[in-house]
């Protein structure tokens, strides 16, 4: 009997098994299933290589990072760190390779840094420029092998340490750039020094003429005349040399006269002129006016275009000598105003 039932209640277990459904999933739940499985076995091997590598070097748990990104970020750190470029090399980015390099080779004052790890060669070269400026090194400068690019690096190096030292300028090889810096050397020590031998080392013909701009810096070094008053704009309508200029500001700056006979033309009359203790302390101290300013600007014989010039520009040296913005509005031109303005926010600054 208990073996009758027996057989009864698996016949019925039977057929409750043989009544269930079989499960059926369609394509993409396989698909589905493939994508779990594929990421599983991922995430397992991953593990397994840190697993593997838990006793790898710190270059070895970088470059094992499957991701690029985080493994650059994780190689640029470790470069930071150690200041070891070669690590820099291992970067997929070369973006990220180039700053690598540079904030190592920096951050070390080392040039020697931005030659390895990869860096393209643009970056090595303004690499050595920046590590030039901040070890104030002029021999990193010489690790550049473009002519034109290393006398870049000394000319920057030449400025930051205000063109006192005409070795840098000798140090050139780009012979433009050289006579650049060579100008100015010799025109900031006549000014410094109020000696007059100093510009006759000055070009003295137009052919070869310094650019403005570079020659007088900081029109704080003259004490009036055009230049004084930042007058750049006006005297680059003269036709004077080097020489010229040196000897008008620095016969204005010491008020002696004899200078000017070193000059010529209409830069000879405002010289002669603004040379003169009574006039050197009327423009330094006196209301500057439109009249004032015009008649000033007469000495010299100015009409026209060079006339309006001088005008506006003994407007822009007021209100930066004086910190007062007000003289810009005597100024039409929108560009000048506007030159003047900062001019005159900057000095106060």
């Amino acid at each position: 009997m208990a073996s009758l039932l027996g057989r009864k209640g698996n016949d019925e277990a039977d057929g409750i098994l043989e009544q269930k459904p079989h499960m059926v999933l369609s394509h993409s739940d396989r698909m589905k299933l493939a994508a779990i499985a594929t990421i599983v076995l991922v995430v397992l091997a991953a593990a397994l290589t840190l697993a593997v590598h838990s006793g790898a070097t710190a270059l070895q748990r970088c470059r094992n990072i499957i991701l690029s990104t985080p493994r650059d970020t994780c190689l640029m750190q470790l470069a930071n760190f150690t200041a070891n470029t070669s690590v820099c090399s291992y970067i997929a980015s070369s973006q990220a390779r180039d700053s690598c390099v540079g904030a190592v080779a920096l951050r070390s004052e080392n040039a020697s840094e931005c030659y390895t790890g990869g860096a393209s060669a643009q970056e090595s070269v303004s690499c050595t420029s920046e590590v030039a400026l901040a070890a104030n090194d002029i021999a990193d400068c010489s690790l550049i092998d473009n002519a034109t690019a290393m006398s870049n690096c000394i000319y920057s190096l030449a400025g930051k340490n205000g063109f006192d030292n005409l070795t840098y300028c000798n140090a050139m090889p780009d012979k433009t750039q050289s006579a650049y810096c060579g100008s100015i050397y010799y025109y900031r020590t006549a000014m410094s020094t109020l000696n007059s031998t100093y510009c006759t080392m000055l070009p003295d013909n137009t052919s070869n003429s310094t650019p403005l701009y570079l020659l007088l810096g900081n029109f704080s070094n003259s004490s009036a005349g055009l230049s004084g008053y930042g007058g750049l704009g006006a005297l680059s309508k003269f036709n004077v040399t080097d020489q010229e200029i040196c000897y008008y500001n620095l016969a204005v700056k010491t008020m002696n006269q004899s200078l000017c006979a070193e000059t010529s033309g209409m830069i000879n009359t405002l010289c002669s002129d603004l040379s003169s203790a009574a006039n050197l302390a009327s423009l330094n101290s006196s209301p500057i006016t439109p009249a004032t300013a015009l008649a000033s600007c007469s000495i010299a014989g100015l009409t026209g275009s060079l006339l309006n010039d001088c005008v506006n520009y003994v407007f822009v040296g007021a209100a930066a000598t004086r910190h007062n913005e007000t003289y810009c509005g005597y100024i039409n031109n929108a560009t000048i105003k506007a030159q003047c303005i900062s001019g005159a926010t900057n000095s106060s600054a």
